[in-house]
């Protein structure tokens, strides 16, 4: 049961992490197919250039005059080019400020995040081994093979900061993860569910179209409410979503039992 209930949670958390990974694929596909029209424009202009080669110089002058204003366009081009790739280079060192939370026994703080987790009474929380070992049992449902590559592929973008569970049989738990993308929440929350129709035995149902908005640590989170059937062992899933930089915070809540979801979500404070 306790297996059970965890392998469920890593399983969304990584569903939801290979909406970001695909989004770098996105990314590259529109850059090529931008330099692709850059090339043509290239072509068209090398075409231009030497049909005007081709034309006698009928007053060298002139011709100087219209050379120096192109290059004067060009190095002013330039100029504003390097602008905005300094500009673009300062935001990311600013989002670049992101650091892991750290873990002491039974409470977890993450100055970054401005989040701090102390697990009630009866809870606990997992070690960086569990983790990882849930995260592989998650990913041998969805992929039968590669699945440590799998792991290691969402880990380009996605830190999984976080598990607490109920200590005896793991149900409720939530998961506390930092990826980064650009996607907004209901894009992760529509993917995870395509995602999971390609998974044997198990089915997620969307409870809520619109996002609730909720107050979480002192942080406001977009809330989706999901209904999960693994083999016929139904639980209930709670994502929680809040930007930050160039990040996405989310949380995935999985349990059976609304009090005691409760009372490990009790276990959040602002740091």
């Amino acid at each position: 049961m306790k297996k059970k209930s965890l392998v469920v949670a890593l399983l969304a958390s990584m569903m939801l992490s290979m909406t970001a990974c695909g989004s770098d694929a996105t990314e590259t596909n529109v850059e090529v197919e931008t330099g692709e029209v850059e090339t043509g424009d290239v072509e068209a202009e090398t075409d231009v250039e030497e049909e005007t080669a081709a034309e006698p110089e009928t007053n060298l002058e002139e011709n100087f005059e219209v050379k120096k204003a192109e290059a004067e366009e060009v190095e002013s081009a330039e100029v504003e080019e390097d602008a905005e790739v300094e500009a673009e280079e300062e935001t990311e060192e600013e989002a670049e400020d992101y650091t892991k939370g750290t873990l002491n026994g039974n409470v977890f703080e993450s100055e970054w995040m401005g989040i701090r987790f102390e697990a009630p009474e009866g809870y606990s929380l997992s070690t960086e081994e569990e983790i990882e070992a849930a995260l592989l049992a998650g990913g041998e449902l969805m992929y039968e093979e590669d699945v440590e590559e799998l792991l290691d592929y969402t880990k380009l973008t996605t830190v999984y900061e976080m598990i607490a569970q109920e200590s005896e049989y793991g149900d409720p738990n939530v998961s506390l993860t930092v990826v980064k993308t650009p996607y907004d929440a209901k894009t992760f929350v529509d993917a995870t569910l395509i995602q999971a129709q390609s998974v044997e035995g198990i089915s997620i149902t969307l409870l809520n179209e619109e996002a609730e908005i909720v107050e979480l640590a002192g942080k406001e989170f977009e809330k989706y409410a999901t209904e999960m059937n693994y083999d016929g062992y139904l639980m209930l899933q709670d994502y929680y979503f809040t930007r930050q930089d160039d990040r996405m915070i989310y949380m995935v809540l999985t349990y059976t039992d609304e009090a005691a979801a409760e009372e490990i979500m009790s276990g959040f404070s602002a740091y």
